[in-house]
């Protein structure tokens, strides 16, 4: 008995290193299509990886473009609801405008036609002098940045034509219906930037009234050519001129010319 089981042990060892052998025969035989496998299931996991971090970059865009349309449109309303009540507030101030001039001391009629502001002047004077009737036409459309170099003002009586001179005097300051606003300049282009057309046209008449030397003409040479009067000798300043070397401003300028039309005319101005 005892060699049969010395039998058997050897019977047992040998079997199992045959299926060692073959174990390790055939993790040798297939060792490559193990590290094949491993290897496309690593390139598999790390491509999921991607296309995951891919979905989540592209929700994360999505989710932004969402957000960033969502912000213009607010905001987009908020400009919209503000110039709306832009507008509106420019449409009621040009209707009080409109009610201010028509009851003006200095101005006749007031029409609003083809988006220009049409303003008709009773007849001025100077220093009791007739200088006409004026008409200024105003281009009331929005903005009103570049409104001041589109201003016209004709005179309605007569224009003043001098041999050798180009063009026909609407008044001194005026040739062609085309204004020359000097000093007057930026004080009337900020109320036109601000749309207040009622201080506009004051200004505008307070500067028909207005003298100086700085215009086209000298004002007696172009009183004397409206009047067909003598007004005063090229050598001999008037009460105008002397006026002028005061060095007014012309706000200053156009109250004390408003002031003196009203004493030589009876009639008011407001200010």
């Amino acid at each position: 008995m005892g060699s049969n089981l010395t039998i058997s042990a050897m019977v047992l060892k040998g079997l199992l290193k045959n299926y060692y052998d073959f174990c390790e025969s055939y993790i040798e035989k297939n060792k490559k299509s193990f590290e094949d496998k491993t290897k496309r299931e690593k390139l598999e996991l790390d491509f999921l990886k991607k296309i995951e971090e891919q979905s989540l970059i592209q929700n994360s865009d999505k989710d932004r473009k969402t957000y960033l349309e969502s912000e213009l449109k607010k905001h987009t309303n908020e400009l919209d609801t503000a110039f709306i009540a832009e507008k509106n507030l420019r449409k009621k101030n040009i209707i009080n405008d409109f009610q201010l001039l028509n009851h003006h001391a200095f101005i006749k009629k007031v029409e609003i036609k083809d988006n220009y502001l049409d303003i008709y002047t009773i007849e001025l004077k100077v220093e009791g002098h007739d200088i006409g009737n004026y008409k200024i036409r105003i281009p009331i459309q929005e903005p009103f940045g570049d409104t001041l170099l589109q201003i016209r003002i004709a005179n309605l009586k007569k224009k003043v034509v001098i041999p050798g001179t180009d063009g026909a005097f609407d008044h001194w300051f005026v040739r062609n219906e085309v204004p020359c606003f000097g000093q007057w300049a930026s004080g009337i282009n900020n109320y036109l930037l601000k749309g207040n057309l009622s201080l506009v046209v004051s200004n505008l008449i307070h500067f028909l009234l207005s003298t100086g030397t700085d215009g086209h003409l000298q004002v007696n040479q172009w009183l004397e050519e409206f009047s067909g009067e003598r007004i005063a000798r090229d050598d001999e300043p008037s009460p105008i001129e002397e006026r002028e070397t005061q060095h007014l401003s012309p706000t200053a300028a156009a109250i004390t010319m408003a002031r003196e039309y009203r004493t030589t005319t009876g009639d008011g101005i407001p200010f």
